[in-house]
């Protein structure tokens, strides 16, 4: 059972950081603003603005929601609305 647990063990170095311009660039193509993108997140949009400036970094978490938002916003947008 431990090597079956071992072997899918998630491997976090392989995930790069979400660059602020990403987040701005996904959110301005999608047309969505950044109230409509923070309500989307569940998050407020003075949190969205750090991130975009780059003022913070979103918790990986956060960075997972981004990359689905960033590579598919209709997807996001669809369930997460």
């Amino acid at each position: 059972m431990l090597l079956i647990a071992q072997q899918h063990r998630f491997n976090y170095s392989n995930l790069s950081d979400i660059q602020p311009k990403d987040i701005v660039f996904a959110r301005k193509r999608s047309k969505i603003s950044q109230n409509e993108l923070a309500g989307i997140l569940g998050i407020s949009v003075r949190t969205l603005e750090s991130w975009e400036r780059g003022h913070r970094k979103p918790s990986r978490a956060a960075q997972s929601l981004l990359r689905l938002f960033i590579r598919a916003p209709n997807l996001l947008v669809t369930y997460l609305t």
